[in-house]
């Protein structure tokens, strides 16, 4: 099919609400096209979830998928000739008793663009999240995107964070040996520890934030409430701390999860630090690999982190860049 450039006329009659019924099969297609080379395993799984269901295996599949965060009930569809060609998804959530929206999945067909039809319905979905009464919409693009980066701009989102994944690499030779521990002892956390965890936690993941990324603090709070939310989530993490010269530079958590990757969660100082940054790059990157010896060496490793925050001592570690996203809101009121 060759490329369309037409300009789009204004008219909305080719925009209607997303029916998994009839679209999901349509949908799942498109998502593919679009996004199949950026996936990671998790969206893979995702993605061939979506098709099964869209194939007619019983309704308990439809149910599995609907309690994936990923997929919503909530979705707007562009047609042409009879012919899905655009798609967004939009899902709900309650934080701190406001109500937000987040706008995924927007997928236009390769063919389709340049005529306003990711505008158009990503219009839609903000005029959804405005008669919810939602307090703001909110969406996630890569910092690679620049058209679509300028459409959401244009459409009046705002810049909030920019957050990089690092996806641990196999175990090499050269990281076994970590040449920062001759300087750097590793410890367990302990109770003592979370006053300080718990502040800079607070920094690189900040509540505003929080609502977007899978991290439970409940689960590593020490003491007995903790204790009780980690027997009934069966989660249980695994702490280390860095110290340089008695000082504490890092607090690294490890939480199991179900995808293809656990997640880290560091913690590390900011602009207070009064140590030699050598001395905190070392400690980070000594951090990191006595997690990816402990864990497991085959098992790989997730850290969500402030996008160029402490990038040397990661990428030292054994880490590379999966992807770094700019989190962007439009405020509602």
């Amino acid at each position: 099919m060759a490329a369309v450039t037409a300009p789009l006329t204004g008219s909305t009659n080719h925009l209607r609400p997303f029916n998994s019924s009839r679209d999901l099969k349509s949908a799942a297609d498109l998502v593919d096209l679009c996004f199949s080379a950026t996936l990671d395993p998790d969206g893979q799984s995702y993605l061939r979830h979506l098709r099964e269901t869209a194939s007619g295996l019983p309704f308990f599949g439809l149910e599995k998928l609907w309690g994936m965060s990923s997929l919503p009930p909530v979705g707007y569809v562009w047609e042409e000739e009879q012919r899905l060609v655009g798609y967004l998804s939009v899902i709900p959530f309650i934080f701190r008793n406001q109500r937000r929206y987040l706008i995924a999945n927007v997928a236009v067909h390769p063919d389709w663009r340049g005529r306003g039809i990711g505008k158009a319905l990503t219009h839609r979905a903000i005029e959804h999240a405005r008669e919810h009464h939602a307090h703001s919409a909110w969406l996630q693009v890569r910092d690679d995107n620049a058209p679509a980066v300028h459409i959401y701009q244009a459409l009046g989102f705002l810049e909030r964070a920019r957050r990089t994944t690092w996806i641990s690499e196999s175990l090499q030779e050269k990281d076994v040996a970590e040449t920062g521990e001759q300087v750097v002892s590793i410890s367990k956390r302990h109770t003592w520890h979370w006053d300080l965890q718990r502040r800079w936690l607070d920094r690189i993941y900040p509540l505003d934030l929080s609502w977007h990324i899978p991290f439970d603090r409940r689960v590593i709070e020490p003491g007995f409430v903790g204790s009780l939310y980690r027997f009934f989530t069966f989660v249980y993490p695994r702490h280390w701390v860095a110290q340089y010269k008695n000082k504490i530079c890092g607090i690294l958590t490890c939480l199991p999860t179900d995808g293809y990757a656990d997640g880290l969660w560091l913690a590390a100082p900011g602009e207070e630090n009064t140590l030699p940054d050598e001395a905190c790059q070392t400690a980070i990157r000594t951090l990191l690999i006595h997690a990816r010896k402990t864990v497991s060496p085959l098992r790989p490793l997730s850290l969500n982190y402030p996008a160029g925050l402490w990038v040397d001592p990661i990428q030292a570690a054994g880490f590379h860049l999966q992807q770094t996203l700019i989190w962007m809101e439009y405020p509602l009121g």
